[in-house]
């Protein structure tokens, strides 16, 4: 069993269908919180996270903008892989981001919870300063621990 700010076992694998069951989440700000496929499941994990301020996936969200930057590409091509994320749903948020493109304070943002990343990336992240979406170098990955078993091209 795990302790209480320890992820849950389901929370450490890569399914997207944990086994499980955190309480419900009823606050519609809450539903918003990311653009996984996980729907109301993502949800739950964030709430339950929320309930113990001391671990890594307990903090907000991290909130992209977009950009027509390269690396931003990459990183919104490899998070709507990751997640699922239908055509048509990147479609309309391609053309809401550009419909805003003039209005920085209107900027199309998206969010992606905590509890998709591995903690040690959260720890790393945390001591660099923030959350990035430029590509992680491979020593990055190796003194993190992170994605051992991926051999890149």
């Amino acid at each position: 069993m795990s302790s209480p700010t320890s992820p849950p076992a389901a929370m450490r694998s890569r399914s997207p269908r944990p086994s499980f069951t955190p309480p419900r989440s009823n606050s519609s700000a809450e539903r918003k919180i990311c653009i996984c496929d996980w729907g109301q499941r993502c949800c739950e994990f964030k709430t339950f996270f929320k309930k113990h301020p001391g671990h890594p996936y307990s903090g907000k969200a991290f909130d992209y903008t977009f950009s027509k930057s390269c690396d931003f590409q990459n990183f919104w091509a490899a998070a709507t892989r990751y997640f699922h994320i239908p055509a048509e749903q990147q479609q309309q948020f391609i053309s809401a981001a550009a419909a805003t493109n003039d209005n920085p304070k209107k900027k199309e943002r998206f969010r992606i919870a905590r509890h998709h990343f591995p903690v040690a990336l959260l720890q790393y992240f945390n001591a660099a300063g923030g959350m990035k979406y430029q590509p992680l170098s491979r020593e990055i990955l190796e003194q993190t621990g992170c994605y051992k078993h991926v051999n890149p091209p």
